[in-house]
């Protein structure tokens, strides 16, 4: 499947003040389990050098389904459930299609 017609997520997350080891360790725990899933391409943690606080998911998937599947495995509520008491806000996702100049 061409890259072009993969879906892309960006997710964005802000740990509490005092949060931020917490919230690392769940965020970390997801990332082996989401690689293994069927139609994952890519997943990667990041973490703002300037603001430790500060945490992005990009990911990207075959297709919008295999991205479904993969926001009701147990991992993902498994951490979903994990988030609460260390975020300062709802994550930010979004989901992008890349723009095909032709």
């Amino acid at each position: 499947m061409s890259t072009n017609s993969t879906l892309k997520v960006i997710a964005v997350l802000q740990a509490k003040k005092g949060k931020v080891n917490a919230l690392r360790q769940v965020l970390t725990a997801l990332i082996e389990p989401s690689r293994r899933e069927p139609g994952c391409i890519q997943y990667l943690l990041l973490n703002s050098p300037d603001r430790s606080s500060d945490f992005v998911f990009f990911e990207e998937w075959q297709s919008r389904q295999d991205l479904d599947e993969h926001m009701v495995s147990a991992h993902f509520k498994k951490a979903v459930n994990a988030l609460d008491g260390l975020i300062a806000a709802a994550p930010e996702i979004r989901r992008y299609k890349t723009i095909d100049p032709c």
